[in-house]
């Protein structure tokens, strides 16, 4: 019995056209995971940038208090060690962990501002919001492309991914220290924020 040429020719095209469609999926797939990475990365940066800067007005505000004589004893050694701990740390869980330490050490000072001088405290409580916001919205932009760029480094596309240089990464998760309320509002906080809009 004779042998079909033309079906063997087209089951050989089909295979090829398929494996050009395997081939264009893992091209444009790496180049997903790479861009997507890239984007993550930049956003990380932003987080680490906000976070230096609350670091610095944290270090500001522990000099003022300690100015006061409100600062107790070992703050200004546990907030620089904390600040220290934290900016080595690369990982994103671990680095939310370090910032609770940093929030819970702002929030006894603040809370010494607070009880020997008012007006001090309600420039602190601004300033430490300002941050804090600052924060927030370069964590938001971080988190929101978790998702999408974690789903794209695991399952089939795996190995495309290790390809491309690239791992999973992990959530900046929100203190919930922050979510409770770090600092309590002076009374006329609002006017003081109306009059920086001004």
């Amino acid at each position: 019995m004779d042998s079909n040429p033309t079906g063997t020719i087209a089951l050989f095209i089909g295979g090829g056209l398929l494996l050009l469609l395997w081939v264009a999926i893992i091209v444009v797939a790496r180049v997903q995971v790479r861009s997507l990475g890239e984007r993550l990365d930049h956003n990380w940066s932003d987080v680490e940038e906000t976070l230096t800067r609350r670091h610095r007005r944290a270090k500001k505000l522990a000099r003022e208090a300690d100015k006061l004589g409100a600062l107790a004893p070992g703050d200004m050694s546990a907030l620089n060690e904390a600040i220290a701990l934290a900016e080595q740390e690369n990982q994103p869980l671990l680095r939310a962990n370090y910032e609770d330490d940093i929030t819970l050490i702002l929030r006894r000072i603040v809370e010494s501002v607070r009880a020997v001088n008012r007006n001090k405290y309600r420039l602190a409580y601004k300033r430490l919001k300002k941050a804090d916001k600052a924060v927030a919205k370069a964590r938001r932009d971080y988190n929101a492309m978790v998702p999408t760029y974690n789903f794209l480094c695991h399952g089939p596309l795996t190995a495309v991914a290790r390809s491309a240089g690239r791992a999973s990464s992990q959530y900046f998760l929100a203190d919930k220290l922050k979510r409770k309320g770090t600092y309590k509002k002076p009374k006329d906080a609002k006017v003081l924020e109306l009059e920086d809009k001004a």
